[in-house]
């Protein structure tokens, strides 16, 4: 099959956005894991592609109420000012976080009434004047005490397409993001690398051209000996046969060939009889030279997706089975609004918020605001 030319679009993108232009961009997204300075101009880039007017990787913490932006393009000081002081609490996606996973994307309708949301304050306050109608949140990555995600904003209501376009970079920037880590962590010192390195509950392999294992902390041993599904012989990293096999073997060749379009992946290997499922996600580590002779060209991150990882809030939302909207009803009355200030900050009307308290209260088993709020208390001290 002949490479493709510059008329071929990449799928659901704009005709403007070819083939050879989407994989100039994951080209310049990976190269900011060496150069960190280049992140806003391939975020303008990414934007641009999307249809957006502006954009940020952004890291909130459910718990402080609080989010930050180490890289944004098209943004206003001033209202990103406001937005951190004043609306990040009213914000459509407060407490989403408790119900995405990485990788997804959402947009303002799969989280509240587009109607509805159009009346709150956040929109009619923050997002209107600046000729913002919807953004779009893709989850890039998710611990128990934070999350990043990738968020573009639209002049328009999202539609299927933009949120494609956004879901089809997202692992390429997760991936960067993961690398810029190992990046750092080689810079340290050898002695804070091994610490730090041996205490993540993520396993995590380095490996050179040749498959050589370079380096391996407690937790990727760990997973390796439960599962079964890579193991290291004579100093090299196999992997169990079958298709998870094929597909990872492949993208570590990709690596090794310095062919990072093709080199990055997520394969899950089922776990044999009696053993664990095992998650492994690839990460080219670029070279500024061919032929590296021996320095890691990839690190594998190893998780067990059976093993519990979550918030004690998102465990909470999942023991009782919460939706997003209910969820926002809980998080505003443990900040200590009422039902009629939650109303008219949201944009929802009273009625609608009273039906969330109600299944609220049904859900849990509790009859009042005093006793919901006792529970959650009890649930994830």
């Amino acid at each position: 099959m002949s490479p493709p030319t510059e008329s071929e679009t990449h799928p659901g993108a704009p005709p403007a956005w070819t083939v050879e232009r989407f994989s100039e961009l994951v080209g310049r997204i990976y190269e900011c894991a060496l150069t960190p300075g280049l992140w806003p101009a391939a975020l303008t880039e990414a934007c641009t592609g999307v249809g957006a007017q502006a954009g940020w990787i952004a890291m909130h913490q459910p718990r402080l109420v609080r989010s930050s932006y180490p890289v944004e393009v098209g943004t206003d000081p001033a209202w990103q000012k406001r937005l951190a002081e004043e609306f990040v609490g009213l914000s459509p996606f407060m407490g989403i976080v408790h119900h995405v996973r990485v990788g997804e994307v959402w947009s303002v309708a799969d989280v509240i009434d587009y109607d509805q949301f159009r009346e709150g304050r956040f929109y009619r306050e923050w997002s209107e004047p600046q000729g913002i109608d919807d953004t779009i949140m893709g989850v890039l990555t998710k611990t128990p005490d934070a999350f990043t995600w990738l968020g573009v904003c639209l002049p328009m209501r999202a539609t299927a397409t933009h949120k494609t376009l956004v879901r089809q970079l997202l692992p390429h920037i997760e991936r960067t993001l993961r690398i810029s880590e190992i990046l750092e962590f080689r810079a340290a010192q050898s002695a804070d690398l091994l610490a730090a390195v041996s205490t993540l509950p993520t396993g995590i392999v380095l490996v050179d051209s040749a498959l050589a294992v370079r380096g391996a902390n407690p937790a990727a041993e760990r997973l390796m000996a439960e599962t079964g599904a890579l193991s290291v012989r004579n100093g090299r990293l196999v992997a169990a046969r079958g298709e998870a096999g094929e597909r990872l073997s492949e993208a570590l060749a990709a690596c090794a060939g310095s062919r990072l379009d093709a080199a990055g992946v997520s394969v899950l290997f089922p776990g044999a009889e009696g053993r664990t499922d095992l998650m492994v996600q690839l990460a080219p580590l670029p070279r500024p030279h061919a032929n590296p002779g021996g320095e890691a060209v990839a690190a594998l991150f190893l998780s067990a997706p059976s093993e519990p990882n979550v918030a004690p809030t998102e465990a909470f939302v999942r023991r009782y089975g919460l939706t997003p909207s209910e969820t926002r009803v809980l998080l505003a009355m443990l900040d200590g609004q009422t039902p009629r200030g939650i109303a008219e900050a949201t944009g929802v009307s009273l009625p609608t918020i009273r039906t969330h308290l109600s299944h609220l209260y049904a859900k849990t088993d509790t009859a009042r605001q005093a006793d919901l709020v006792g529970l959650f208390a009890r649930s994830v001290g």
